[in-house]
């Protein structure tokens, strides 16, 4: 970024485009791999493709993020094809090729509101005619009001 501040804010493209800056170069870096995956991809069969990354690329090691142990599995008979066309991009043949799994983290379930259905909440309304303690027959004709229409 250039070293007089702004106060006005800057759209990210610039910020991403600027040529001395760490976003810059991640930026840069996320292309050449992302062109790399493209090109590597484009020598695999079509039931090998989309489900893996290319994750590193250097003269030491060709590294590939895929989903799931079954897609390594799908790749590793691959290697020597992946090797050679990595030869082909970088220049040099990466000495190995790493596979790594990188299971998408866990997201629960958006929780569904559960609903009563219209038994229950006669029950309900039932237990609370006969509660001696006020906020607790409050609390039971609030539950019983969410009732599903049947």
């Amino acid at each position: 970024m250039s070293a007089r501040k702004s106060k006005s804010p800057r759209r990210l493209g610039q910020l991403l485009k600027g040529d001395a800056s760490l976003l810059s170069a991640l930026n840069s870096h996320a292309g050449e791999l992302q062109r790399a995956t493209e090109a590597l991809q484009a020598v695999l069969p079509a039931n090998l493709r989309g489900h893996w990354q290319v994750a590193g690329l250097d003269e030491k090691a060709l590294v590939v993020s895929t989903q799931s142990a079954g897609w390594a599995t799908g790749l590793r008979p691959r290697q020597a094809q992946l090797l050679d066309e990595a030869e082909k991009i970088l220049g040099t043949r990466p000495a190995t090729l790493a596979i790594r799994i990188q299971t998408p983290a866990y997201a629960p379930p958006a929780s569904e509101r559960k609903q009563l259905s219209a038994r229950s909440a006669a029950q309900l309304n039932a237990a609370a005619e006969g509660m001696i303690d006020p906020r607790l027959a409050a609390a039971l004709r609030r539950i019983a009001r969410h009732h599903r229409e049947d």
